[in-house]
């Protein structure tokens, strides 16, 4: 039989085993929630932070892998962008670039009515010589015409495309007005107008 207990006394037997295991698990749970639980906090966001670091350092180790390469491909890029002699004018280039528009135009069954030589334009080192063209064609020429610009070598760049439909007076296709800016580009000479 249990002898019941006065005042300032603790428990014995079942009870105070009982008693003592829950004041065991609150200190427990309390130096958890004091001291386990923010250092497991702690150290998850730690680890994530390390695995995220390696990552930055291993897509960084494979950028710098690829700086030769990269090296590389600036160097032909300069080499195909100065399209012209450094002692070449931006007439001389606008003539050589209107040259090769009239093969291409021709290649693709059509010819070019007008072009006009824009005033040239610099930036970040690169001079853009332009053109500004005007031709009369069905669509399949010029469908191929825009092609084979954007397609040559060195590269040009179509800028300003504007078409217009005419009226077709057959089963054919309509001839469609286009206007359009073909760009090349050079290493800058500082000779250029600016934009």
């Amino acid at each position: 039989m249990i002898a019941p207990h006065t005042a300032g006394q603790l428990p014995e037997g079942r009870a105070g085993q009982a008693l003592a295991l829950a004041v065991l698990g609150a200190g427990l749970l309390m130096l958890w929630l004091g001291i386990g639980a923010p250092l497991a906090t702690w150290y998850a966001e730690r680890a994530d932070g390390l695995a995220q670091q390696r990552q930055l350092v291993a897509h960084m180790r494979e950028l710098a892998a690829t700086l030769p390469d990269l090296t590389h491909q600036a160097g032909q890029t300069r080499g195909l962008a100065s399209g012209a002699a450094s002692g070449e004018t931006d007439a001389l280039v606008a003539a050589r670039l209107q040259q090769r528009l009239t093969q291409l135009a021709a290649a693709a069954g059509t010819g070019i009515a007008t072009a006009e030589a824009l005033p040239p334009e610099q930036a970040g080192g690169i001079e853009r010589i332009r053109l500004r063209l005007t031709l009369q064609a069905p669509l399949p020429a010029l469908l191929k015409l825009l092609g084979a610009i954007e397609t040559d070598t060195p590269p040009l760049l179509i800028d300003d495309l504007e078409v217009t439909t005419g009226e077709s007076h057959d089963n054919d296709w309509p001839p469609l007005q286009a206007r359009l800016s073909v760009i090349t580009l050079r290493a800058g000479t500082g000779t250029g107008a600016a934009p």
